[in-house]
């Protein structure tokens, strides 16, 4: 069983992209990877609980992203999204989400996602149409 969750942490911890788990029952995170300092500027250490984390979705995108999550979490169905996110330093980030929902006894208990900053593609995307619109 420790060989197995060693491999696992190594596997989550090496990959470019946020890995996590957040227990509903508690409102916290139980696990996220290293590498949420790297993309957002947030030590696992600093996510705290589903307020803290909606608090800093850009302003635009707050209320879809929250009310789209909590109506996909209670009815446990796995879903992809994205949307601006407000880093450590004030830049906006693009996040592209995946969650997946863990249910017991029909009712949802843990959620597990991976998060990857897809900013440069977003901004890459808006300069074409610009340029198409030219």
């Amino acid at each position: 069983m420790e060989e197995s969750h060693a491999r696992y942490k190594a596997l989550a911890e090496s990959t470019h992209a946020i890995t996590w788990e957040f227990d509903i029952a508690t409102d916290h995170w139980t696990y996220v990877s290293p590498f949420a300092k790297r993309i957002l500027g947030y030590a696992p250490e600093e996510w705290k609980n589903l307020a803290w984390w909606a608090e800093r979705i850009h302003p635009e995108d707050r209320e879809w992203v929250t009310e789209f999550c909590r109506k996909a979490v209670s009815k446990g169905v796995e879903h992809v999204l994205e949307y601006r996110f407000i880093a450590h330093d004030g830049r906006t980030v693009w996040l592209y989400v995946t969650i997946h929902v863990e249910m017991q006894d029909e009712r949802p208990v843990k959620t597990r996602g991976v998060v990857i900053d897809v900013t440069k593609r977003k901004l890459a995307e808006a300069a074409f149409q610009d340029s198409v619109k030219n």
